[in-house]
């Protein structure tokens, strides 16, 4: 059965096949069942001829999906825009240059490049340091997310930095005045105060 989608599939092959042609690129048109003598033919014809033989009633064009190949592509295209996704949180969230390169293998030109996109000042000197009723509240927080993921005190991966921004954002709404959203401009907990003080917690557990 002819469609309007068989009709657009067939003209795109053909202008692309033009096209290689106008390249001198033929081989894959060779390889995908082209002849010389059909190529010479169809880089005469003229445009009311292409149309005629894209809608054509007779369907020349196979098409089939590579399931695993497009499986494949769909869960590394899902991966690397759960990557930019985390390295923007991360980056709005205070993190600082070194846990970027480690998450995230960023040079110091890109993060920069990647903070003036997102509008991040970054303030010289040493960032908030955690008051003691802070540093119980981030550890609490913690805690609780380690009971539904064990794992987040063993392995060092996404997950974790994942967690970490949780905390992050958990506990810089809850210290702000009545629980709303954390100004811009006042001093807030960063993301690399967050995780040295959760690191901490955890070296003095073992």
């Amino acid at each position: 059965m002819i469609t309007p989608v068989n009709n657009k599939l067939n003209f795109s092959l053909l202008t692309i096949a033009l096209e290689l042609m106008e390249q001198g690129k033929i081989k894959w048109l060779i390889d995908i069942g082209f002849n010389e003598e059909q190529l010479i033919k169809l880089k005469s014809i003229p445009y009311l001829q292409l149309l005629e033989l894209s809608n054509t009633s007779v369907n020349f064009l196979s098409f089939k999906l590579n399931v695993p190949v497009f499986d494949l592509l769909l869960k590394t295209s899902s991966d690397n825009t759960r990557k930019t996704e985390m390295c923007d949180r991360a980056i709005m969230l205070g993190a600082s240059n070194e846990i970027l390169f480690k998450y995230f293998g960023l040079s110091t030109t890109e993060i920069s490049t990647k903070r003036f996109l997102l509008n991040v000042h970054v303030t010289r000197g040493r960032s908030k340091k955690p008051n003691f009723e802070e540093s119980e509240a981030i550890w609490k927080k913690w805690v609780e997310l380690v009971k539904d993921n064990p794992l987040l005190n063993e392995v060092d991966d996404f997950n974790r930095l994942d967690a970490f921004m949780i905390v992050t954002e958990s506990i810089s709404l809850f210290f702000s005045p009545n629980n709303q959203e954390v100004d811009s401009e006042q001093e807030y907990l960063s993301l690399t105060s967050i995780i040295k003080e959760i690191e901490k917690h955890l070296l003095l557990k073992k």
